[in-house]
């Protein structure tokens, strides 16, 4: 089996996109982050690279973990940016985007959710980089 890396990237950016919006959407309309939901986007990203890629190498991994933690970070930038809507009573601007892009850190680390959604996300994403990984093979001898 080949290595299709630009299939991985596209695949995986189609699914780090469904996933983010598919995020910030449900996370809005619950009012709450949800970790489980990480978890599931960091397999969703992770079986997209895969699917897309083939063969999966270290660059594949280094892919399913950038993205993953993409996907989950531009999720968080529509919930707050949605919730910041809803509560202001302001338009949606390129202005207002970016004030949350800028504030993102401190919103992060100050709501007590978002640093543990990117956690969680990876430990969705890792699980599919652990059983894309290489089988071992153990050569067992027996005296004729």
């Amino acid at each position: 089996m080949e290595t299709n890396l630009p299939g991985g990237v596209l695949y995986g950016i189609g699914a780090a996109v469904v996933g983010g919006v598919a995020w910030g959407l449900v996370a809005y309309a619950i009012k709450t982050i949800f970790l489980w939901g990480a978890i599931l986007i960091g397999g969703l990203v992770g079986k997209a690279v895969v699917k897309g890629m083939g063969k999966v190498t270290w660059a594949g991994r280094i892919l399913i973990g950038l993205l993953t933690i993409a996907s989950v970070v531009f999720g968080d930038v529509l919930f707050y940016t949605l919730v910041v809507m809803s509560e202001m009573h302001v338009p949606l601007s390129l202005g207002l985007v970016t004030e949350v892009l800028s504030n993102l850190f401190a919103i992060e680390t100050s709501s007590g959710g978002g640093l543990g959604s990117v956690a969680f996300a990876l430990i969705g994403a890792g699980y599919v980089v652990y059983t894309t990984r290489r089988p071992e093979f153990k050569a067992r001898f027996e005296s004729l």
